[in-house]
């Protein structure tokens, strides 16, 4: 279903790619606009125990939401420890690739995914979390990327 990655020399093992994943605090996820258009938009994630899912939130309305009501399917991309090789004119990266679908999530999956979210940035902040969390529930969309593939390339110095 999913292509191999060209450059088999610089393909990382699924567990090291999971880790870059886990590690990143930001990603670009792109998915397919109403109007039949290319998107991507930045945001912050979290990935569950597995890493079988990813959760990020937004609000609930603008493209976004439109767009994944109308096709679910998106890819979301981290990069990692990107650095510029002048000498090569190149870059060595560790990036991570995953591709997958996405759904809205509710109740307490919902409110684990964004304490999750608010622990990824503020570790061993609990209650200041929970507060947050109980705050801003009703007022975002939660989204759950099964990831269908995961892939990842490095390219050392």
């Amino acid at each position: 279903m999913y292509r191999s990655i060209r450059r088999q020399d610089r393909q990382i093992h699924r567990d090291e790619a999971l880790a870059i994943l886990r590690q990143g605090f930001y990603g670009i996820l792109s998915f397919m606009a109403e109007d039949g258009c290319p998107a991507g938009i930045p945001l912050n994630y979290t990935v569950d125990g597995s890493g079988e899912a990813i959760y990020f939130h937004h609000a609930p309305e603008g493209l976004l939401p439109d767009s994944l009501a109308r096709d679910p399917r998106v890819c979301f991309t981290v990069v990692a420890c990107a650095e510029a090789l002048p000498e090569a004119f190149s870059t060595a990266y560790e990036s991570v690739l995953a591709r997958g679908t996405t759904v809205p999530v509710a109740g307490e999956e919902k409110r684990e995914a964004l304490m999750s979210l608010c622990l990824k940035h503020r570790p061993g902040g609990d209650e200041a979390a929970a507060s947050y969390v109980a705050k801003g529930i009703d007022g975002c969309i939660v989204y759950k990327i099964t990831v269908e593939n995961l892939c990842g390339k490095r390219r050392k110095k």
